[in-house]
């Protein structure tokens, strides 16, 4: 077997490797949607099927190959090594570097030349960045400062480097940790440069505009115990919350469903048992027997079920997220006065806690073992998350 870099310039633009990274996750806006056979298909990645890490991977007969750079610099007994033009032709074409025609699976990419070269240019460095941060005894890890926000950043930097020392754990699998802060403004998403950048960082705030978990996304690290402005529609892939987000806290609800519990909701539900469960709409009459009612209501829905129903509920349980008795504290309260009792639902725990990141940090660190990268780590985090992320149940008081 014959190995061969992949021969990249030396003068690699950083814009050009960014340009690749976004290609590679489906995140450039110039893409045009790919093929497969005949049928235009929008959505599809190179990340979706070979991984962050470009790795592949797979099960039986359905292996999807590696394609970063070191493997597609390798001559293998099927097909000889890849260049930045066979590698363009086997995007577009389907053939592979030695003109044999690639699964129909393989998605044909109406890429263009600059576009393929880009995401060549991505490739050979992907394996460098899933190490970013760690060299043979350290791994460097950051704490998010944002700007104007100094303070915050410097007491949970103490706060998790107090938390890491009281777990008395000084290295894992050979490596010492280093927590230090990083302003989220610095983070690049071209730089590969271990010296640039964390392994991983920690406790960032997301604005509600959401440019912040943008610049996240870009810089390609993993991110765990984000605070602030949460996405509604469910995190990133490399953003991992400990705590339950919206859906973790929509299922607790859901899972209340029973003989005299009426669900009412103004938006459609999907997923799991729940196309089997009776979901009313705000201005539906409730059963007579109904005893519980479980609201996932936006605003315009509270105040439609508060117009319809406030004459009704009394000697009735009202349960719903903590995040609307929040945004609507008076017309909640209205429906406190005559409802029997309010509950809501909230996840368990302090996303500030760092007590708690600290010792998932370690379990997650254990898991992934020595041969460690960016996706380990980030699988290894999810797997934590299963295991901790709760939803609690409060009475709202009067």
């Amino acid at each position: 077997m014959i190995v061969a870099a992949i021969a990249v310039s030396t003068a690699t633009s950083p814009r050009a490797e960014e340009q690749g990274q976004a290609l590679y996750f489906g995140r450039a806006t110039d893409l045009s949607p790919a093929r497969i056979g005949k049928i235009e298909q929008r959505g599809l990645t190179c990340a979706g099927c070979h991984g962050r890490d470009a790795r592949g991977g797979g099960e039986g007969r359905s292996r999807i190959p590696a394609i970063h750079g070191a493997a597609l610099g390798t001559t293998t007994a099927e097909r000889p090594a890849y260049d930045a033009a066979r590698f363009h032709r086997a995007l577009i074409e389907g053939h592979d570097s030695g003109g044999r025609t690639m699964s129909i699976a393989m998605p044909r990419f109406a890429m263009s030349a600059v576009q393929a070269e880009a995401l060549w240019r991505f490739l050979a460095t992907v394996s460098d960045r899933e190490r970013t941060g760690v060299s043979a005894n350290r791994i460097r890890i950051g704490v998010a400062a944002t700007a104007g926000d100094g303070q915050a950043a410097q007491r949970n930097l103490d706060s998790l480097s107090a938390a890491w020392k009281a777990r008395g754990r000084p290295a894992i699998h050979g490596r010492e940790v280093d927590f230090v802060a990083v302003a989220v403004d610095s983070l690049s998403p071209a730089s590969s440069d271990a010296t640039l950048q964390p392994f991983l960082l920690v406790a960032p705030m997301l604005d509600r505009d959401g440019q912040t978990t943008m610049r996240l996304q870009q810089a390609g690290l993993p991110v765990l115990a984000p605070y602030g402005a949460l996405p509604a529609d469910g995190m990133p892939a490399e953003i991992v919350s400990l705590r339950a987000g919206d859906r973790g806290v929509t299922a607790a609800l859901l899972a209340l469903a029973g003989p005299r519990t009426s669900i009412v909701a103004d938006a459609p539900l999907q997923g799991g048992q729940i196309e089997a469960l009776s979901v009313l709409t705000p201005g539906v009459p409730l059963p007579a027997e109904t005893q519980r009612i479980v609201l996932l209501l936006g605003e315009a829905g509270l105040h439609s079920f508060a117009a319809v129903h406030r004459s009704h509920l009394a000697g009735r349980t009202l349960v719903l997220p903590l995040s609307m008795v929040e945004s609507q504290p008076t017309l909640v309260g209205d429906l406190l006065a005559v409802a029997a009792d309010v509950i809501a639902a909230r996840p368990v725990g302090d996303p500030l806690d760092m007590r708690v990141t600290a010792a998932a940090l370690e379990a997650a660190l254990i898991a992934a073992g020595r041969d460690l990268t960016r996706t380990t780590m980030l699988e290894a985090l999810r797997a934590r998350r299963q295991q901790s992320a709760g939803v609690e149940f409060v009475r709202v008081q009067r």
